[in-house]
């Protein structure tokens, strides 16, 4: 994992597009792939078609936090902070996987009160768990879970699963604070926690920072993100 003083905007653009060069790369490829190849029923050219529509979601994804951070002022991200409804901005990130769930049966399951209220930045909040939603569709069985709740003064956000959950490198890696994403791996960009991680610590109240955390376990046995929010 890298890690210095101060943030490095240059190096971290450089991951960024990085990533997406290399995830453009496996998209055209997997056009070409769909392009030559003769398909023995519908079913199989759907789930191709699948597939590459999720690779389009990725891209989007990616290029979303690109830009937001590209315009990152100093160490931190700029933030607009407007009262929320959680329920509200929880269901419009499952609705964007809605189309990707159903065909692989996949149930979501969101847990957060009506009225839960808080005051934060949703088009971040929104950029992050589109992210690790998108991650945990990857390694999902079956189930899901997006949890919110108020606790201790503090808002906060669980995307749970039931896949083979976080590695130990990765779980270690995020209790320090990374001033660039670590090395990119086939699993994990490391794009995507370190902009979770930025959008976390954007948010603050009085002393207290945003943050967050990966376990494993829980109601799903898999994966567990959580960002908490003050």
């Amino acid at each position: 994992m890298y890690c210095t003083d101060s943030l490095d905007l240059s190096a971290v653009m450089a991951t960024a597009l990085h990533d997406i060069k290399n995830a453009l790369t496996l998209f055209n490829q997997s056009i070409e792939a769909i392009a030559n190849r003769t398909y023995t029923n519908e079913s199989e050219r759907q789930q191709e078609l699948t597939h590459l529509r999720e690779q389009s979601e990725q891209m989007s994804i990616m290029l979303t936090q690109t830009l937001a951070m590209y315009k990152n002022q100093g160490n931190k991200l700029a933030i607009n902070i407007e009262e929320v409804f959680i329920r509200d901005l929880l269901d419009d990130v499952e609705a964007r996987f809605h189309w990707l769930t159903k065909r692989r049966d996949i149930t979501v399951d969101i847990i957060c009160d009506e009225d839960l209220l808080w005051y934060c930045d949703n088009q971040l909040i929104s950029y992050t768990l589109n992210d690790i939603l998108s991650n945990a569709l990857r390694f999902v069985k079956k189930n899901i879970q997006i949890i919110a709740k108020a606790a201790d003064n503090q808002l906060e956000i669980s995307i749970l699963d039931d896949g083979v959950g976080f590695s130990s490198d990765i779980i270690e890696s995020i209790k320090n604070t990374p001033q660039k994403p670590w090395e990119s791996s086939k699993e994990h960009s490391g794009l995507g926690l370190f902009f979770a991680q930025l959008t976390a610590q954007a948010h603050h109240k009085a002393d207290r920072h945003g943050e967050i955390t990966l376990t494993n376990g829980g109601a799903l046995g898999g994966g567990i993100f959580t960002l908490h929010l003050p």
